[in-house]
């Protein structure tokens, strides 16, 4: 803070910069929230997508078991709709709401090995997220689709 200042009388006189540190404040605060919420948006975003890779990978591995074979199945639907339940439930454990309409399994998946062709289950999720970060309409989008594969050579 500057001293006061004073005239040729001597008589102080009162400096006029007091406020101004507070008016940068004011203007400051609203950046350093929104890069704030970002970076939490950011962090949440790797979070999620990291669990919807995992939740894949168990999903693709559980459909390559022998007893989830939609080949040798009594009831195919039963056994994809199994399948997909596995995943939905692996990510709920980790508070994620993937439904299952956004994955797909597909076990004929051809896997060329050694010029010979074996098949594996393949598993996708799509799963839309809606940002935290309010604004996000004037960035041009509200949502961001955390995708993931993953592929298991079948053990039937």
């Amino acid at each position: 803070m500057k001293p006061a200042r004073i005239d040729r009388q001597g008589i102080r006189k009162p400096n006029r910069q007091r406020g101004i540190a507070a008016v940068e404040v004011a203007l400051i605060t609203p950046i350093l929230v929104i890069l704030f919420l970002g970076i939490v948006d950011v962090g949440l975003l790797i979070w999620e997508h990291q669990i919807i890779q995992n939740a894949v990978r168990e999903g693709a591995r559980y459909s390559a078991l022998p007893f989830n074979s939609l080949a040798v199945s009594s009831d195919p639907a039963t056994t994809l709709s199994n399948i997909k339940q596995f995943v939905v439930n692996y990510a709920a454990r980790q508070n994620v709401a993937i439904g299952a309409a956004n994955i797909t399994v597909n076990q004929q998946y051809p896997i060329a090995v050694n010029g010979l062709t074996a098949y594996g289950s393949q598993v996708t999720v799509s799963y839309p997220r809606s940002l935290v970060m309010p604004g996000g309409g004037m960035l041009g989008f509200t949502q961001v689709n955390l995708g993931a594969t993953s592929i298991f050579r079948n053990l039937y």
